[in-house]
């Protein structure tokens, strides 16, 4: 799965440099790319066909001025400015309470100061989803009190 997932990104950044390299082309001969895709795939697609139908001194002239603008500004600085990203959904921010306004245990510290303290397990549990844990940190039974703390320490009640 992860070696699946790291060669579908190498190929999203191809395809992103590629249609970035073709926009700086068509750019440098003042003609506008065309722009209208849901992936880099498509966005690529769209302007090797713009980029296909000139004439082939406009297209060498193309490549001539455009690696200059490369050379002197950088293929990601000018793609990114000529082409906008498709789009993509925008993830919202998780609104997740602050465990500094959590009531604290008088014994159990953490490096920070002491440890938040919720009431139930499945407050803790909660808490722990809202942030969006991956696995690694537990709710865990205070031992000095009654409630329970999240963090690494495995423990049983």
């Amino acid at each position: 799965m992860e070696v699946s997932r790291k060669l579908e990104r190498r190929k999203t950044m191809k395809r992103r440099r590629a249609a970035w390299r073709i926009a700086i082309y068509l750019f440098a001969i003042s003609v506008k790319p065309d722009i209208r895709s849901r992936n880099w795939l498509e966005c690529r697609r769209g302007l090797l066909k713009q980029y296909s139908a000139l004439p082939a001194a406009v297209k060498a002239e193309a490549r001539r001025q455009g690696r200059r603008q490369i050379r002197d500004a950088g293929l990601a600085v000018l793609g990114s400015a000529i082409v906008a990203l498709p789009k993509q959904k925008i993830r919202q921010p998780v609104p997740t309470p602050d465990p500094s306004a959590r009531p604290k245990c008088a014994v159990c510290r953490s490096q920070w100061g002491p440890k938040a303290l919720w009431p139930t397990q499945e407050e803790a549990e909660q808490f722990l989803v809202r942030i969006g844990d991956s696995g690694r940190m537990r709710a865990y039974c205070c031992p000095s009190a009654f409630g329970f703390h999240v963090g690494r320490m495995p423990g049983r009640c």
